[in-house]
């Protein structure tokens, strides 16, 4: 009995038992790479695993087109097996400099923003304020108007040297006389201001016979004026003070027409662009309520405001400081300038 219980155990088990086959894993056998053949096996096994990596990745990842109908649905795109992707090793990433510091570091990036914001940028724009004589002008572009008759000669050299020290360039013009007033009827004035360092020929647009037909030599009280054509021989009066606005770049004057029309070097068309005109004068001369009313309409169209500075407060100051200074926004420079000594006669 205990036989057949046995033999009946054993044919179960015959029946059940299962059979595991195991299929080899495929070896890429590398031969030894001390020899010739064992270098060409190394490369052809190189080439088969790239060739089994691009198969596996065209396989698992094929293309496809993915359309959303949401522009704010989530997509989710398949995995990419690592092992199909080479990673660059960290020595050519630092080594190659194209990603590096060079690239986008301190010099792309830093060196680039820097100078075209910064420098760049502050390029011609001054922010230095334009103080004459202690007087902030709140100004960006200042032009000065110098009434060059015989008494203001002794103050012109520092009135010049104080806007070259806080806007050297400025332009300057220069007028014999401080007079606004109409002109005659029919007369017509020439209001094309030349420069000084003209030497024309022409002697209307010559500096030299401007300023000397200006600045004749004094004679005594009675006595004859001085020959036209010995003052263009002669020395030059106030030499050091002519040789200065003779050679000043950006400096302009207009011929002699008369004392009382000095209002065509305020409306220069030369002084159109500055914001500030600084009118050095004693304030002597004819004014009339046209011809201010005239100006100050040119003076508001352009945005400009006229400070006037005074040597000394002649007939004419209030009206002008009231009626055309003040009306055009501007203000009165109360600082007297450092006279210059008179010269010898």
């Amino acid at each position: 009995m205990s036989l057949a219980i046995h033999a009946g155990l054993l044919l179960i088990a015959t029946v059940i038992v299962t059979t595991v086959v195991t299929a080899e894993k495929a070896v890429d056998f590398l031969p030894g790479g001390g020899s010739k053949s064992g270098q060409d096996a190394s490369q052809a096994l190189a080439s088969k695993v790239q060739t089994k990596k691009r198969n596996a990745l065209s396989k698992s990842t094929p293309m496809q087109k993915i359309v959303s109908a949401n522009s704010t649905a989530a997509i989710s795109l398949p995995d990419m097996p690592a092992d199909a992707i080479d990673v660059p090793t960290l020595s050519s990433t630092m080594g190659g400099g194209s990603m590096g510091s060079g690239g986008f570091g301190s010099s792309g990036s830093g060196g680039g923003f820097g100078t075209g914001q910064g420098i760049g940028g502050m390029n011609g724009v001054t922010f230095k304020p334009i103080v004459m004589f202690g007087k902030d002008l709140k100004a960006r572009k200042i032009a000065v108007i110098l009434d060059v008759s015989g008494s203001m000669t002794p103050h012109l050299t520092k009135v010049v040297k104080e806007l070259d020290r806080v806007a050297a360039g400025s332009r300057v013009m220069l007028y014999v006389g401080c007079g606004v007033a109409t002109p005659k009827d029919g007369m017509r004035l020439d209001k094309d201001a030349i420069k000084t360092a003209s030497k024309s020929k022409d002697e209307s647009k010559n500096f030299e016979i401007f300023w000397r037909r200006s600045h004749a030599p004094q004679v005594p009280a009675g006595a004859p004026p001085p020959d036209p054509q010995e003052i263009l021989k002669g020395p030059i009066q106030a030499e050091d003070v002519f040789s200065l606005m003779h050679t000043r770049s950006e400096t302009y004057f207009f011929k002699s027409q008369g004392i009382q029309y000095s209002w065509i070097a305020l409306v220069a068309r030369e002084l159109a662009e500055a914001d500030a005109l600084y009118w050095f004068s004693d304030f002597q001369d004819q004014v009339d309520d046209k011809q201010i009313e005239t100006v100050l309409k040119t003076l508001k169209r352009r945005k400009q405001r006229l400070f006037m500075h005074a040597s000394v407060k002649g007939n004419s100051f209030e009206k002008v400081r009231d009626e055309l200074v003040i009306p055009s926004g501007g203000e009165v420079i109360e600082s007297e300038p450092e006279k210059k000594p008179a010269p010898a006669k």
